[in-house]
């Protein structure tokens, strides 16, 4: 009996060596703009007007099974920047190290996409690729409500369905019936320690494109267009907020922009498209 239970020991600890040596496997990594989750999208947009690197997790994003890395970089023209290698320390963390390379047109921002990659991420030089600051930002997205808590909401983006907490501020929706199921609406949220966190939502009511010359800002988040032979008042996302940084919108220019309607006729402007 105590041969059979020394030999088991031997076996279990053999077995145990065996995966603790098992080398780690190193992801695939892609560069991507045009496939980036439609709701990392407009948060990318809002997060550009900053310098850094921000790492979207893919449980609290709802990328799984993949993981995607935002480099800003919008003060530097003609420069893309990729991943110079992807190894493991003696943590097993992986550890990646970027590098600059030109691109043949100017870019505010480069996304990398690790394939099937869900675990933790450490940057090589965060003196230089230094993590970007998203406490004071807010984001906005359009989405069908699918489930409504008294804590939270699940909120289809796209193809994509994603858990979102509520705020304090934001209980007030559902204690007075302001979003209920199947709605379409336009949330608006931000980063916090416990993932994705609702500060607003608002009903849909239609969604619009438009053509006309911006003649110039109101207040920091309202706009007049005119077109038709009318002017118009537009609300900014904070997405377009952005947008109108990065774009250098100038006064009297003619641009074209998607917008909704909401409740109370209310106009808001969702994206704004390149010239």
């Amino acid at each position: 009996m105590r041969t059979k239970t020394k030999a088991l020991v031997v076996i279990l600890a053999i077995l145990f060596i065996a995966t603790s040596c098992k080398s780690l496997e190193i992801p695939q990594h892609q560069s991507v703009i045009e496939t980036i989750p439609l709701h990392l999208q407009d948060m990318i947009e809002v997060m550009i007007a900053e310098n850094g690197v921000f790492i979207f997790n893919p449980d609290t994003f709802g990328t799984n099974p993949d993981t995607y890395i935002l480099i800003s970089h919008n003060n530097k023209e003609n420069v893309m920047v990729v991943i110079n290698s992807l190894e493991y320390n003696d943590d097993k963390e992986l550890v990646v190290d970027f590098v600059e390379t030109p691109a043949q047109t100017t870019r505010d921002f480069s996304v990398v996409k690790l394939v099937d990659y869900t675990d933790e991420i450490v940057i090589a030089d965060e003196d230089t690729w230094y993590k970007l600051d998203y406490s004071d930002l807010y984001f906005s997205s359009i989405g069908r409500i699918h489930d409504i808590t008294n804590e939270s909401m699940t909120v289809g983006i796209d193809t994509l369905q994603l858990l979102l907490n509520l705020s304090e501020d934001a209980k007030y929706l559902v204690d007075e019936e302001l979003i209920e199921t199947n709605d379409n609406a336009l949330i608006t949220y931000a980063i916090s320690g416990s993932g994705l966190v609702i500060y607003d939502a608002k009903k849909i009511i239609s969604s619009n494109t438009m053509e006309g010359q911006y003649t110039g800002h109101i207040d920091s988040h309202t706009i007049e267009i005119h077109s038709g032979g009318d002017h118009h008042s537009f609300q900014l996302s904070s997405k377009v907020q952005t947008q109108f940084i990065t774009k250098r919108v100038v006064q009297n220019k003619l641009i074209n922009f998607d917008y909704v309607e909401l409740e109370y006729g209310q106009k808001l402007i969702t994206h704004l498209y390149d010239d």
